[in-house]
């Protein structure tokens, strides 16, 4: 079964993202993808980092298909990173996107 974005989105609300994952799995027999959790530990330590909440962080990604377009697109070569590298390296993408959104 593949999981709709909607469903990773309420990944990312959770605060116990391994009790979720448990569910996901035991419960509903949805095996979760190394991606998905790849995308939502990277979602988390960002946010934690910039200390805002994970569903406004997910706002800001996906206004700028930066989950899409960057977490999961470049996966193979981000996931050999450190949780706090890739966290940093989605701050900063995401910052130079809107600052380059403000000053147009």
């Amino acid at each position: 079964m593949k999981i709709s974005t909607k469903l990773f989105f309420k990944a990312t609300l959770s605060s116990t993202l391994s009790r979720f994952f448990y569910i996901l799995t035991m419960d509903f027999g949805i095996n979760v993808s190394d991606e998905l959790q790849f995308a939502v530990i990277a979602i988390e330590t960002a946010a934690q980092k910039l200390g805002t909440s994970t569903a406004e962080l997910t706002e800001r990604l996906q206004k700028y298909d930066l989950i899409e377009g960057r977490l999961w697109k470049f996966y193979d070569m981000l996931h050999t990173q450190s949780r706090d590298y890739v966290a940093d390296d989605l701050i900063e993408a995401l910052l130079a996107r809107e600052s380059k959104s403000e000053a147009v």
